[in-house]
């Protein structure tokens, strides 16, 4: 990151360690349920009949991170209401000053969303004499580092509010800010202030983490950006919203890899950065001197480190690409130990590979039917059919696995005989049972397989007729049991004789 040229004096300088050490020993700040709220920015600057001052418009995207429960706009339900703190030490209506009802200014004013197309978009009208700000989300964490609200209270660094010092930005976007009518000064009216998430620093005054961030032209609507207009931005397609941070300084992917034999490219985004720095018993590097890609050969396995680097009048950048260099995958092959399995039953995949580069990777193309774990285990879940893929390095191979139905859970039995009295057979016809089914899963219906009698579908119950002779009659009776979505359907057939006397 290039450092932040400021034009701050000496004087300004111990002003801001002045301020900064009356904070100490302060509690945490007013949340829901106080009386006493932070003024609003907007009831305080001009509101002085003897001190009427030009302002500046100054917008500040305020990080989700930044809301918690002792903001001072806290409603006690919901930490979308949170707001935003501003705070100036010096000039026209500074916080030291104006901040009455508090015995301490800091974090100094409360400062509102300008509209509900983005919770996190705030606004503030600061008098132009102002040089420097600090956001914050209106949190007094106090002194003690133990306690739990010291880490509730956030803030950006000293944000200047007069213009970059030569012309620059601290990361390289150079936004020329609004210059005055007479062009004699140039500043920030109208512009957005947008924290980046990668530069969070020790205030060395207060010992709090603080958020160091850059100035984009505001767009409107939560968007923002490095052109003047948002037709510039979109047709340079570097629209930002939502706390995005653009990409800065010298940039390259991160990692690499490449197969023995093979090549690939990295690519820096400026085209002067140089490749250095890496193992040529592992790649080979050939770096175009126009458009500074750098074509990398694989020549053994291995990890090496290729260092790119930007040299502009002593100011030095690097980035950094670690290059995996792997063989090349000559084959795979994979069996299952049982290619049919019930639901709920398991099975192991394993996978043969010749050159393996890692660990071989196991994916079921139906989660629903069968699952696999890391190392090749496969879970029945429903019935039907998944095909079980292991996969290294770009090579894979695929076998299929069935999965059926539980066994049903129904349990039979059936009495030898079932006697009825003549006298009653004379009279009526009789109904007995002689069949039992208990635990089944599904529907269980009833049929007459053979024998003089009716059977009913429903109970499995024999009719034996009215009039029937004495004597001994063979009867079976089929029993089905229908199963469901996890077992499987069950069909038996049971003999019983109905003895008449």
């Amino acid at each position: 990151m290039k450092t932040l040229k400021r034009s701050l004096s000496l004087v300004l300088s111990l002003c801001i360690l002045a301020s900064m050490a009356m904070v100490a020993g302060i509690t945490a700040s007013a949340n829901y349920g106080d009386e006493v709220r932070r003024p609003d920015v907007a009831e305080v600057v001009n509101s002085d009949p003897e001190l009427q001052v030009d302002t500046n418009q100054v917008y500040f995207y305020m990080p989700d991170a930044w809301r918690n429960d002792l903001n001072d706009s806290y409603d006690g339900s919901d930490l979308a209401s949170c707001t935003a703190g501003i705070y100036w030490w010096e000039k026209s209506y500074n916080c030291n000053d104006y901040c009455t009802a508090y015995a301490n200014a800091w974090p100094g004013y409360v400062i509102k969303k300008t509209d509900e197309t983005d919770k996190n978009v705030f606004v503030a009208d600061v008098p132009a004499d102002v040089t420097t700000i600090i956001f914050n989300n209106t949190v007094d964490g106090g002194e003690d580092k133990e306690s739990p609200n010291y880490v509730k209270a956030i803030q950006t660094e000293n944000v200047n509010t007069e213009g970059y010092d030569p012309g620059k930005d601290p990361y390289g976007f150079y936004p020329e800010g609004t210059v005055t009518d007479d062009e004699s000064t140039w500043n920030f009216d109208g512009m957005i202030y947008v924290c980046n998430p990668k530069a969070i620093e020790v205030n060395p005054f207060s010992g709090k983490e603080t958020y160091k961030g850059c100035w984009f032209y505001y767009y409107g609507e939560g968007k923002y950006g490095i052109q003047k207009t948002l037709a510039e931005a979109e047709a340079a397609g570097a629209v930002y919203q939502n706390g995005e941070f653009p990409p800065y300084g010298l940039q390259v992917d991160d990692k690499a890899s490449v197969k023995v034999g093979e090549t690939t490219e990295v690519t820096p985004n400026d085209s002067t950065a140089k490749a250095s720095g890496y193992d040529e018993s592992i790649i080979s590097v050939a770096q175009d001197e126009t458009t500074g890609v750098a074509t990398i050969t694989g020549l053994k396995e291995g990890t090496t480190t290729i260092t790119f680097t930007v040299d502009k009048d002593g100011e030095v950048e690097t980035a950094e690409c670690v290059v995996t260099v792997s063989a090349p995958v000559t084959s795979v092959s994979v069996k299952a130990a049982k290619t049919s399995i019930k639901i709920g039953a398991t099975t192991t995949v394993t996978a043969t590979v010749e050159n393996a580069v890692g660990a071989t990777t196991f994916k079921s193309n139906n989660t629903k039917i069968a699952t696999v774990d890391k190392n090749g285990k496969v879970k029945g879940v429903k019935a039907g059919s998944a095909k079980i893929t292991a996969t290294n390095n770009g090579k894979s191979a695929t076998v299929t696995i069935k999965v059926t139905k539980k066994d049903n859970t129904a349990k039979f039995s059936v009495k030898k005989s079932v006697t009825v009295k003549l006298a009653k057979v004379k009279k009526a016809a009789q109904k007995v049972a002689a069949v039992t089914v208990k635990s089944a899963k599904g529907k269980v219906t009833y049929a007459k397989a053979s024998g003089k009698f009716a059977v009913d579908k429903k109970t499995g119950k024999i009719t034996v007729k009215k009039g029937t002779k004495k004597g001994t009659y063979a009867v079976k009776i089929k029993v089905k049991v229908a199963g469901d979505a996890t077992y499987a359907s069950a069909t038996k057939t049971l003999s019983t004789k109905i003895v008449v006397k």
